[in-house]
């Protein structure tokens, strides 16, 4: 039953991201400071190692990475 959680959780994902992904806008200079995508990645690795496997404390933290990722597209 995991593999297909797992599996599961990796598509909605994909979903959620792709959109965004495609939208956020593409520079051409390497800038010293982290985009986005790079805080979301940071905050997202954040909430993996300091919550429990499928707990609802990941799902807020993850929620709240996805929703400062938006607003900095914004």
């Amino acid at each position: 039953m995991k593999p297909i959680k797992k599996t599961i959780a990796a598509l909605a994902l994909a979903a959620m991201l792709l959109p965004t992904m495609l939208v956020t806008p593409v520079q051409a200079e390497v800038s010293s400071e982290p985009g986005p995508v790079e805080n979301y990645i940071g905050c997202a690795k954040a909430c993996i190692n300091s919550t429990p496997s499928w707990s609802w404390k990941r799902t807020v933290c993850a929620t709240d990475c996805y929703i400062s990722f938006i607003a900095e597209l914004l």
